[in-house]
């Protein structure tokens, strides 16, 4: 296996840290299991809540604020809860593309960060600060959980196809090399994506 030196990302290889923030995001996206039995408006209260917590409580406390990468002020601790409340506001009852616009960010960015750093490979060629080994840690992580999720949803045909498809748009979406923030625009593409696909609504 080659490593590509050239992919250097010190936010990501920062490893306390980068473990904090791939725990976070694993339990963050756990309570997207249970909108198929919640009121939308139950979840809605819910993403605002945590969205609070997160913009006004963690960043004061010692283990939040230390999930905060150099020179970051509104990290992707606030904008992912933020655009969840977004996807239920979007959808509503309609809660398959909002699981899974939430389960890519949360399952699919863990897994990228953690083989990101671990195992590289080689820089992206759209952009050197993402990797092909965290490309497919995105690919693997949001695949495996939006299979979960559509099973959920009593979906059966083409779930591998679909949950796949969705997987590889939010490791695009997630590795642009854009100033929007991955927090924000991985959830709502994959959830906007998913609502575009057949057998949804």
């Amino acid at each position: 296996m080659t490593v590509d030196p050239s992919w250097k990302n010190p936010d990501l290889m920062a490893g306390p840290t980068n473990t904090r923030r791939v725990w976070l995001h694993l339990l963050m996206g756990i309570p997207a299991f249970l909108l198929v039995c919640l009121d939308w408006r139950v979840a809605l209260l819910l993403a605002f809540v945590a969205f609070l917590v997160n913009t006004e409580v963690l960043p004061r406390s010692g283990w939040g604020g230390a999930l905060m990468r150099r020179n970051e002020k509104l990290g992707g601790v606030a904008w992912y809860p933020f655009s969840v409340l977004i996807l239920i506001l979007m959808f509503r009852e309609e809660t398959l593309p909002t699981a899974c616009g939430w389960v890519s960010m949360s399952f699919g960015d863990a897994l990228a960060g953690t083989l990101g750093c671990r195992i590289p490979l080689k820089s992206l060629p759209w952009n050197v600060e993402k990797s092909w080994g965290g490309f497919l840690g995105f690919v693997a992580g949001a695949t495996i959980a939006l299979v979960l999720v559509r099973l959920q949803h009593g979906q059966c045909d083409n779930v591998l196809l679909w949950s796949l498809l969705t997987g590889l748009v939010g490791a695009v979406f997630e590795s642009l090399p854009v100033k929007i923030d991955d927090n924000l625009r991985v959830p709502l593409g994959t959830g906007i994506f998913s609502a575009l696909l057949p057998g949804v609504g």
